[in-house]
């Protein structure tokens, strides 16, 4: 449990710092920063088994780190519209 609320705060931390920097590419926010902030947790924390078979955790991570990014993004914007 400790694995996965570590994962999603991150997510949710790393996700909310690139919202403060100017996006300059040619992609929206809400594609760019959930890829950035998933790969950068799957990285650096890892996933939630301890395998390297793919398994439904690994469905599960990809669904929460995912939907983690976007509702922070919807946040970050409702609250500096």
């Amino acid at each position: 449990m400790n694995k996965i609320l570590t994962s999603l705060l991150f997510t949710s931390l790393f996700s909310f710092l690139l919202l403060l920097l100017p996006n300059n590419s040619n992609f929206p926010s809400y594609i760019a920063v959930p890829i950035l902030a998933s790969a950068l947790t799957k990285y650096t924390i890892g996933d939630w088994d301890k395998n390297f078979q793919w398994s439904s955790l690994d469905f599960l991570f990809w669904i929460s780190i995912l939907t983690t990014s976007l509702l922070t993004i919807k946040l970050y914007k409702l609250l500096h519209s």
